[in-house]
């Protein structure tokens, strides 16, 4: 682990909210059935499950060239490694804000990145997870 990803790790451990600091119907879901899930297998395994509806796309922070204007609503990107060095921190944080993603979960080790019309406020979750 690089000293970055030491430092991020210790910010994301401060700053992480778990189930009650999230007010948000959707993400509150998540928490629940995702990051609370004590079951066996795979995080990403879970990933898929519970978003099975939804098309998914995975990408390492360094493959993410996306326009993002031109992802589909519906569609959910997943990103490893968004705090492996500062580069990747701060493209993770660029992509966060961008104007087409309307919601971000960041859980340190992976980055969610939502794109639904239906989310009216632009949202950023630092979310625990225990696993």
């Amino acid at each position: 682990m690089t000293f970055h990803a030491f430092k991020q790790l210790l910010k994301y451990k401060w700053i992480a909210k778990t189930r009650h600091g999230v007010h948000s119907p959707f993400v509150f879901d998540f928490v629940e059935k995702v990051l609370r899930d004590k079951t066996r297998g795979s995080f990403e395994r879970k990933l898929i499950n519970y978003f099975n509806e939804y098309p998914i796309t995975w990408r390492d922070i360094s493959e993410i060239n996306l326009h993002l204007a031109d992802v589909p609503a519906d569609e959910i990107i997943i990103i490893r490694n968004i705090h492996r060095d500062e580069a990747a921190t701060q493209h993770w944080a660029a992509l966060a804000n961008d104007p087409a993603v309307k919601l971000s979960i960041d859980i340190y080790n992976y980055g969610l990145l939502f794109f639904r019309t239906s989310f009216k406020e632009k949202q950023h979750f630092v979310l625990k997870y225990p696993g």
